[in-house]
């Protein structure tokens, strides 16, 4: 017999992107999976592709595609649960609309946005890295040299939460550029060349303690073109937030002239 615990989707907090582009975020703490499934299931079928897949990848998706329908119904989209799966797992947007997805360090999260004011949108969680981990993923995520760059930026965290933000920050930028390039990159394309910390805010009798929330912002420039338009050197900013042991990045490519003041 299966115990329910009547799991409730709470809000997580999450890097805004310039709200003037019209983009939404929809992020909440994963439940148990069983619960999950039960609930998403109702208004979001499993893909064909996907029905051999295990209990916990079945619940993030369906809860990905849900954080997906209602950040895209209070953008106003007409059809919010239409969002598609390609080839390669990706999700695709309804017309008029894109997005990115994330599932991972706990949380469940989308940002969609009209394709008429924002162009590429990338996010993405993930939980800090081992230390024994580090020697293992921090080779193929970044050269010494930008962990010297990010531990200068960021002088207060520790080298396996600097090598978790590098890597999230450029799974954001791969969220946001392979839909419109369509091609693969690596990590070592695109490099983190700089990172720095929001100031304090409050007095120091309300700030947060050293060790809970730091937010700021990351630039990243590509080491090699993507295509006609993103050349190597082409660079972008983005937004961090660091809470407990998980990191989440976002960032947004907006058109040219779309703002509306």
């Amino acid at each position: 017999m299966v115990s329910f615990t009547r799991w409730a989707m709470r809000a997580v907090d999450f890097p805004e992107l310039d709200p003037r582009f019209g983009v939404i975020r929809v992020v909440f703490e994963q439940g148990p999976v069983d619960e999950m499934l039960e609930r998403f299931s109702a208004t979001t079928p499993i893909p064909v592709e996907m029905r051999a897949a295990g209990a916990k990848r079945k619940a993030e998706f369906l809860a990905g595609r849900t954080a997906a329908a209602m950040a895209l119904s209070r953008c106003g989209c007409a059809t919010p649960y239409a969002v598609g799966r390609k080839a390669d797992g990706s999700p695709s947007w309804p017309r008029g609309f894109i997005g990115s997805i994330t599932h991972g360090a706990g949380i469940v999260g989308a940002a969609v946005a009209p394709q008429a004011t924002c162009e590429g949108l990338g996010i993405d969680a993930e939980s800090v890295i081992s230390r024994s981990a580090e020697g293992e993923v921090a080779p193929s995520v970044l050269t010494a040299s930008e962990l010297a760059s990010a531990r200068a930026g960021l002088p207060d965290l520790t080298s396996p939460s600097l090598v978790t933000l590098a890597f999230s920050a450029k799974e954001s930028l791969y969220k946001c550029l392979h839909p419109i390039v369509g091609e693969f990159f690596e990590f070592r394309d695109v490099e983190l060349a700089s990172v720095r910390a929001d100031p304090p805010t409050g007095d120091r009798s309300t700030r947060p303690p050293a060790d809970a929330v730091r937010s700021g912002e990351f630039r990243l420039v590509l080491r090699r073109p993507l295509g006609a338009r993103f050349g190597a050197g082409w660079a972008i900013v983005g937004r961090f937030a660091f809470e407990g042991d998980r990191v989440k990045t976002a960032l947004s490519l907006t058109r040219p002239h779309a703002l509306v003041c």
